[in-house]
């Protein structure tokens, strides 16, 4: 695919720190997610499976999420949802805007799907005024919503 239109075209590289909040709060998260499986008024033994269960899902979410931040350098959308990521190696390949990003004053929360149909989030956070890229990015995505609305 070439290099969408310059007019309506949006070229994201997502911050470490951005990542890091992202992992944090969800392993903090996860942790949190063991309170009410303790307040369960079950057996003992029960108890810890699920804990066990809840901290092996949340595990494997994580890695998921880590292995994509590890694959993925940036990302690239265009008018009429074109959404491109790159590789470690620099190569771009096709994804998919998914419903559920959310377009925020200061932030964004972009889920996509990559090629192979593994989806993924990124939070990529901004300031309008300041950042012409992060401004153009919120006009990208607010008008994929409109074209997807139709």
């Amino acid at each position: 695919m070439g290099k969408p239109s310059a007019a309506f075209y949006a070229l994201i590289e997502p911050a470490r720190g951005d990542r890091l909040l992202v992992l944090g709060s969800g392993a903090f998260l996860s942790l949190v997610g063991i309170l009410p499986i303790l307040s369960f008024t079950i057996p003992r033994s029960l108890r810890a499976a699920c804990v066990i269960a809840w901290l092996g899902f949340c595990l494997l979410e994580l890695g998921r999420l880590a292995n994509a931040y590890r694959y993925v350098t940036a990302l690239r959308l265009a008018e009429g949802r074109v959404l491109e990521t790159r590789g470690a190696r620099g190569n771009w390949r096709s994804a998919e805007l998914l419903s559920g990003t959310i377009v925020l004053d200061r932030a964004i929360w972009l889920r996509y799907a990559s090629a192979d149909g593994r989806s993924s989030a990124e939070l990529i956070t901004g300031d309008s005024r300041s950042n012409p890229g992060f401004r153009r990015l919120k006009i990208v995505l607010r008008h994929a919503e409109a074209a997807r609305k139709g």
